[in-house]
């Protein structure tokens, strides 16, 4: 792994990524979003619904019901 001047390290107990400079944005934004679905699959699992259709792939519905779930939020998501 080569680590360059102005690369964004981040790690945590299960690893380190070295990311460039001319790609973070997207990359925090799809972090971002990740962790949001997370927590809504987490919250649909909880009440009992199937991770079928939540993951691996995510299905029609999932995405339907993420969508109305992150407009209950402050923000609207």
């Amino acid at each position: 792994m080569a680590v360059y001047p102005g690369d964004i390290i981040v790690g945590d107990c299960d690893g380190v990524v070295v990311i460039p400079p001319d790609i973070v944005d997207p990359v925090a934004e799809e972090a971002v979003a990740t962790t949001l679905y997370d927590e809504f699959a987490e919250a649909e699992v909880a009440r009992g619904r199937s991770l079928i259709g939540l993951f691996p792939g995510v299905g029609e519905e999932a995405k339907r019901d993420f969508d109305a779930w992150k407009k209950t939020r402050s923000g609207g998501g």
